[in-house]
């Protein structure tokens, strides 16, 4: 991972705020955002980020979800969702948060770009004619930005430059970039040989923004798509759209082999949906274990998901509103922790959520364990992935392990059958006193 890091670049190291804190989705509008932040604070959710998703517009999905519009400018003015964009945004940084929006590279012919980068040649045409290449995308019929034409570069990053300048966006999800449609023509031609690009070309744009009028660093990015470009450009990965479900095969389990893949591939910093994005509705059960998750991971971030309406939230019921907010002070008083680990990520390339075997290398059991970690050096964490259930199995290899909830001592090497009733995921530390967790 190191070697790989010197060859190819190592991603930035994020702002204090962004492992310290929760990072909160608000959809809906302003009224909805105010009465959000009320409840955060009523709450006592240690939060440093709010999430304005639909700082573009809404939108109904294909699907029948909530869905945001796909463009590079906020829907502000007289009818739009944020009348008022700018000042709500100082409103709410007033409030103590950064403010962080949504963008993509889809281009949609129902919005304000689609003629203007038709008429200077930024989307991509079909072999044979001088006809959009269009596919059906999230939102219907669309297509992708260009980024191979220099222009096209130019033509978002001012856009998004006038997010940051004007509306005041401390950063953003940077997502998709992996659409690029092989049978098409692009400036520099060949759309085959530039798809595995794209993703870089698109973070770079945001990225490059971002260093240009926030060179302190105060701001983050996180991407989904990626290739061997992306390490020195993305900042964070978040693991992609979930089901808002405990299936093995896209649901909360894969959670964890995606950031053990993203650790070992060179990514360090790494987020995920709380609780999925994709199908639902999300059930309290699946709301509870995937906060669990969240809170024992560098950044612990919401997302609505697609089914927003019927989406149990953090919100949805006092008891669950308590639960996260528990889960919240624990992610919290884990900021000295993760702060001393995204050091060591940001030098070494080593990730924050690393695979048994960077640390038990010689250990055969380690190999095949996908749905545990290790939190940096110190900390082991075997979240419950499966529904109903009230206890796990789980590997110690060798050495002593205390129960952070409990202090009991547990030697290693051994499989044990662990108790794990909701509000008490099975986590381990090297050392007994971590009173600093028990207690909350």
């Amino acid at each position: 991972i190191r070697q790989l890091g010197d060859a190819i670049g190592r991603p930035t190291r994020p702002p204090d705020w962004a492992f310290t804190g929760a990072w909160m989705m608000s959809q809906g509008g302003p009224a909805a955002l105010w009465d959000q932040l009320d409840a955060i604070e009523a709450a006592g959710i240690p939060t440093t980020a709010i999430w304005l998703q639909d700082w573009t517009g809404a939108r109904q999905n294909l699907g029948g979800g909530y869905g945001v519009q796909y463009r590079w400018e906020g829907d502000q003015g007289p009818g739009g969702l944020y009348p008022w964009l700018p000042s709500t945004v100082a409103r709410v940084k007033a409030r103590g948060y950064r403010v962080l929006g949504y963008v993509n590279p889809f281009v949609d012919p129902a919005l304000q770009h689609w003629p203007e980068m038709v008429e200077h040649g930024m989307l991509p045409l079909r072999p044979e004619s001088d006809e959009v290449c269009t596919f059906i995308g999230p939102r219907g019929d669309m297509t992708t930005a260009d980024l191979s034409n220099p222009a096209t570069q130019r033509y978002i990053a001012r856009r998004l430059a006038r997010a940051v300048e004007d509306v005041g966006l401390d950063g953003w999800m940077a997502d998709f970039g992996e659409w690029l449609p092989l049978d098409c023509r692009i400036a520099e031609g060949d759309a085959r040989a530039f798809h595995n690009r794209y993703p870089e070309a698109w973070q770079r744009i945001t990225r490059e923004v971002m260093d240009d009028l926030r060179p302190d660093g105060d701001w983050v990015m996180f991407a989904r798509s990626g290739w061997t470009g992306v390490h020195e450009v993305a900042q964070i990965h978040w693991v992609g759209d979930q089901e808002a479900d405990f299936e093995l095969t896209d649901g909360l389990p894969t959670v964890v082999p995606a950031m053990l893949n993203l650790g070992l591939s060179g990514q360090p910093f790494v987020t995920h949906d709380i609780a999925g994005f994709s199908g639902g509705p999300s059930t309290p059960e699946l709301y509870r274990r995937w906060t669990e998750l969240g809170a024992f991971t560098p950044i612990f971030r919401t997302h609505d998901g697609n089914d927003r309406a019927n989406n149990h939230r953090w919100d949805t019921d006092p008891d669950t509103t308590a639960f996260f907010a528990r889960f919240a002070r624990l992610h919290e008083a884990l900021g000295p922790d993760l702060l001393r680990i995204a050091d060591e990520a940001a030098t070494t390339g080593m990730p924050m959520v690393r695979h048994l075997l960077l640390h038990f290398p010689t250990d055969p059991e380690v190999t095949a364990i996908s749905d545990q970690y290790m939190l940096g050096s110190e900390l082991l964490v075997a979240p419950v992935l499966t529904e109903g259930a009230t206890s796990r199995r789980l590997y110690l290899p060798e050495g002593d392990w205390y129960d952070v909830w409990t202090g009991t001592l547990h030697v290693g090497p051994a499989w044990i059958d662990h108790t794990a009733p909701i509000g008490s995921p099975p986590v381990f530390s090297r050392t007994m006193d971590r009173d600093d967790l028990r207690g909350i």
